[in-house]
């Protein structure tokens, strides 16, 4: 008699409902594990390339307890100009991870001077 199969390989998936968003926007990222067994306490992840504050004050760290969970993150709306940032999450066991790119609404002025007289004597006026 032969010995049962090994077990297929645990697998692990994080993916985004957008690949891009605007300041303003949200996205929603799930969790899969297939062949896993729930860790205790779950599975733990961490974000980097944003601040806390770029997403709604949500924590840059924690949990997920369920395959199949969601988690979503609504992008603040801010009037700081701040370029492209990227919000990455990683499960801590490295097995997955995936990206979100913010794109930046607000945008510093922009001011430019124009003269409307190429010379003036001292005493007179110009607009």
């Amino acid at each position: 008699m032969q010995p049962p199969p090994p077990p297929p390989p645990a697998s692990f998936t994080l993916t985004s409902n957008q690949t891009t968003v605007n300041e303003g926007g949200s996205f929603t990222i799930t969790f899969n594990a297939d062949n896993a067994i729930m860790p205790t306490g779950g599975w733990g992840y961490v974000i980097t390339g944003v601040n806390s504050s770029d997403i709604g004050g949500a924590a840059l760290s924690g949990t997920f307890t369920a395959t199949g969970q969601t988690k979503t993150y609504n992008v603040t709306l801010d009037q700081t100009t701040e370029n492209q940032e990227t919000f990455s999450m990683r499960l801590t066991n490295n097995l997955a991870s995936v990206s979100v790119v913010i794109n930046d609404t607000s945008v510093s002025p922009n001011y430019s001077l124009t003269q409307s007289e190429t010379n003036v004597n001292e005493g007179e006026n110009f607009n």
